[in-house]
């Protein structure tokens, strides 16, 4: 859980931080439309050097959601570092829920259940004693392509090893 939390920081960072510029540059552009006049070419160099910092990070997102997709689990919502892990539930298809600032994994959907409204785990559930509440019954949780190890790889923008 630990590089998935870090992972989430990093794209909640990332996306606040391009909205921002996003918004930026379209008040410069919009500056510039009502003006009426030709844009100098310094004007032209800066809206050029904002864009291509946007694109290159906006590739570093893309990046950072491709890496917790390779993990097994998807990024549900970019700006608060919504995160489902696809389970099992005793046999039945379910996801787990975690949003990034929570201490653990501790809400969960049903398949076909909106992502947006999330039950709370029964702490029963976590520890084998099911009480059956907003839950099948049984102790069987299981993560698809999570509860195998996970390769010890470093992250893409963490130093080498010393």
């Amino acid at each position: 859980m630990p590089l998935v939390r870090a992972i989430a920081k990093d794209i909640v960072e990332l996306y606040q931080d391009l909205l921002a510029r996003h918004g930026r540059l379209q008040e410069m552009r919009s500056r510039n439309r009502r003006s009426k006049s030709s844009a100098p070419a310094a004007y032209r160099e800066e809206v050029e050097q904002i864009q291509l910092g946007l694109t290159q990070d906006e590739q570093r997102l893309e990046a950072y959601v491709a890496e917790l997709e390779a993990l097994g689990v998807i990024v549900r919502d970019r700006s608060v570092g919504l995160i489902d892990f696809p389970s099992r539930i005793d046999g039945v298809d379910a996801t787990l829920s975690w949003k990034l600032g929570e201490p653990e994994i501790a809400h969960w959907y049903g398949v076909g259940h909106q992502a947006d409204v999330r039950s709370p785990l029964s702490p029963s559930l976590l520890d084998g004693q099911n009480s059956g509440a907003n839950l099948p019954m049984g102790d069987a949780i299981v993560f698809p392509g999570i509860d195998q190890p996970l390769p010890q790889t470093p992250r893409a923008d963490s130093p080498p090893p010393a």
